[in-house]
């Protein structure tokens, strides 16, 4: 009897220590994910013109008043863009400069395919997403995640779902679907939830997805 209560509370010692560790793991990955990016932009932006900022200013400055000034300047550059991009001269001239990039062999490809997740994700008047949806993918009896993007007729005038189907864990890349409604079930779940489920690979994901089959919209 003492041996086996030695097994069960080193077995639940085990458990414990490995829900812990999961959930610490779980925890600080999205943290230092931040970070790394923080890292990464302020090294293409404010990182790039701190060297000259020291010069200009020589030696009466200290590096972190240098750094600092950095972040402020990139911060009034892209205010200064944002402001020009809502202005009718500055929409000509960013549509002008994309009409060039998107001339360019390879670079419009790139261009225009982040140009577009961008859009998607960043419309400010109507949502990208309307709903999270299941759909049966990639083969009947299988379900899988995705999001309405909106309808289609076909030639008699039938309407189709038009669902997105990401991949996990990076929701950017995926399926383009177009479902009868019947075939697609509408769910409850929050699109936040939905990204959360697929960046996590399904680790973190609610108990219960209450859905209803899909109707013509």
């Amino acid at each position: 009897m003492i041996e086996a209560s030695k097994e069960s509370f080193t077995h639940r010692f085990k458990r414990t220590l490995k829900a812990r560790l999961v959930s610490g793991i779980l925890i600080m990955i999205p943290l230092v994910i931040t970070i790394l990016i923080i890292q990464l932009l302020f090294d293409w932006t404010a990182g790039k013109i701190t060297p000259f900022i020291a010069q200009f200013f020589g030696e009466s400055l200290e590096e972190p008043y240098v750094s600092l000034i950095s972040i402020v300047v990139i911060i009034v550059i892209v205010y200064s863009a944002g402001t020009l991009a809502t202005v009718m001269l500055g929409r000509k001239l960013i549509s002008g400069f994309e009409a060039i990039v998107l001339k360019i062999p390879i670079i419009k490809n790139i261009y225009g395919a982040s140009k577009q997740v961008v859009d998607a994700i960043s419309l400010s008047d109507r949502a990208a997403f309307k709903s999270v949806v299941l759909v049966q993918f990639p083969h009947p009896g299988m379900l899988a995640i995705g999001f309405l993007t909106g309808t289609i007729l076909d030639s008699e005038g039938e309407q189709f779902y038009k669902v997105f189907i990401p991949t996990t864990p990076n929701p950017t890349t995926g399926f383009f679907e177009i479902v009868k409604p019947a075939n697609v079930m509408i769910t409850e779940m929050p699109i936040e939830d939905a990204f959360k489920t697929l960046m996590s690979g399904g680790i973190i994901s609610p108990e219960k997805i209450p859905f209803k089959l899909g109707d013509k919209l």
